[in-house]
Order: C-alpha cells, then structure tokens, then sequence
C-alpha cells in the first residue's frame, strides 16, 4: 500500500512561558487589536513581515466573528473575491487560493510512483482534497 501525507500549516501561535521558563505552546493566538476595516479597506501588516503591508478594497462583509481561537474575517473585494482573514492575517483569497492548493497537493502526487492513499492533515477550505481528486489513481483521500 503506497500513500502520499500532505500537511497544511496553520497560522503560528504565541508561545508562552511555564513557571519553569520552558515554552509551551499557547491554545489560543495572542491577542490582537479588532480587524483593521477603515474607509473600506482591509489592511494585513503583520509582525512576521517587517516593511510591508496588504491593502484589499472592501466591497461586502460576510462574516466577522470570534471563534474559541481566533478572530474570523470574511469579505468580498473589488479584486481578490472572498477572503477568508483570521487573527488580521489574510489565509486565502478566490483569486489566488488555487496557486497554493495546486503546490502543496500536486508536487508530492506527482513525486510518488503510484499513490494510493492521501493523509490531509488541516486544509479545512477543501481546496487541497479538490486537487487530490483530480488524480484518478487516488482511491483513498
């Protein structure tokens, strides 16, 4: 039995300090200022990114809410379609999810001789288990 594992990363998480010094990771993100709407743009300038920024014209709200771990965003704008922002951070958009989906599914499918199964570990949007059924040879995703 051959099978192909594709792991998504999920946004980092704060890291936090027991009474002992060691780090332990944090069940919920640091928190952070509400998602920066102002005169109808969304702006991303995050920490991990020093000297630069994001800025999407706002043409509908979906969504805006709190999950148990982080601040959920959804908009549609002028140019990138629905956005999907958690904790400030923009995760995908309608125009340019496919070049991320089509990477992490695609090259190790491609790499093995002949997959069978695939382990998706995250991907919640489904947009990796879409490229995964694109290989007919894949019984199992």
């Amino acid at each position: 039995m051959s099978f192909v594992v594709v792991f998504r990363v999920a946004p980092p998480r704060a890291v936090l300090r027991d009474s002992s010094g060691d780090a332990v990771l944090a069940t919920r993100p640091a928190a952070r200022a509400s998602m920066p709407l102002k005169d109808g743009w969304f702006s991303e300038s995050e920490v991990m990114w020093p000297g630069q920024a994001m800025s999407l014209k706002v043409e509908e709200v979906l969504y805006e809410g709190r999950s148990e771990f982080q601040d959920i965003l959804v908009f549609r704008s002028s140019t990138y379609g629905n956005v999907l922002v958690l904790d400030g951070a923009i995760q995908l958009t309608e125009r340019d999810e496919h070049a991320y989906q089509e990477m992490i599914a695609q090259i190790p499918l491609h790499c093995h001789p002949d997959p069978k199964s695939v382990l998706i570990v995250g991907g919640g949007d489904g947009g990796v288990l879409r490229e995964v059924c694109r290989h007919s040879r894949v019984l199992q995703p």
